[in-house]
């Protein structure tokens, strides 16, 4: 029950696997993963975050174990306790991001469908740290999403048009899409949803203002600075202004 004594524990068990055998003891990490206890999960996959961050999973770990990784990473996404699954997400992000190979990146594509079924619910539920993870991944590795580009870009059309989301959210969305248009631009200019979905969908988001019909409100979006980042019209602006010079 208690997490945060759990948390120091697991702080200080990566420390011990960075200088000892790391194929030996992701064995009993995954022991711990496939637990009933969602705790026990989650103690399981925060290790695998912290050894990320402590960059303790070398290549030889990784392909030794790629299969047993795909699993833990697909089946914490998916998990029915909301803490193991936003873990999962931080966790499987941050491993992808510390893979200097793009071919070991691309080996765990199966994992984007997983990812993007589970996305909008957690935001929903205001877990802006899943999308901040998402985007570093993004800018470290564009080509993960190549395969699903499609997929990608109509489920953050379903979060950027959900008035139901903080702004901030929304627009932190509508970052994935302004980082591929920087890093692999020209998949962003083939892909059909971009054109017929986003673009749209940017054009009616420019719009969003306190009262539409209101012709004061207009000029004093027009005139104001320029640095609200909760209101709608700034950050679109700004977000065509990205696309444009991208």
């Amino acid at each position: 029950k208690e997490w945060k004594t759990f948390q120091r524990i697991a702080d200080a068990l990566a420390r011990l696997y960075q200088i000892s055998d790391m194929k030996t003891n992701f064995t009993e990490i995954i022991t711990w993963f496939n637990m009933p206890d969602p705790i026990a999960r989650q103690f399981g996959i925060y290790i695998i975050e912290v050894l990320c961050d402590l960059e303790a999973l070398t290549d030889d770990v990784i392909t030794g174990s790629i299969e047993d990784f795909k699993q833990m990473f697909s089946k914490g996404i998916q998990d029915n306790d909301g803490k193991v699954k936003v873990s999962s997400f931080k966790a499987t992000t941050q491993f992808l991001i510390n893979i200097k190979d793009e071919k070991n990146v691309l080996q765990f594509s199966a994992l984007i469908e997983i990812i993007l079924q589970n996305l909008a619910p957690l935001i929903q539920q205001g877990e802006d740290s899943v999308l901040e993870s998402l985007n570093y991944l993004t800018d470290t590795h564009p080509k993960f999403w190549k395969e699903k580009i499609e997929m990608l870009i109509e489920v953050i059309c379903k979060i950027g048009s959900d008035k139901s989301i903080k702004s901030t959210m929304r627009s932190s969305s509508l970052e994935l899409i302004y980082s591929l248009s920087k890093k692999i631009p020209a998949i962003l200019r083939k892909s059909n949803n971009f054109l017929n979905m986003f673009i749209p969908m940017m054009f009616q988001l420019l719009l969003e203002i306190d009262n539409e019909n209101s012709l004061p409100q207009w000029e004093k979006m027009v005139e104001e600075d320029e640095s609200d980042l909760e209101n709608m019209f700034y950050i679109i602006k700004r977000g065509f202004e990205r696309l444009s010079r991208d």
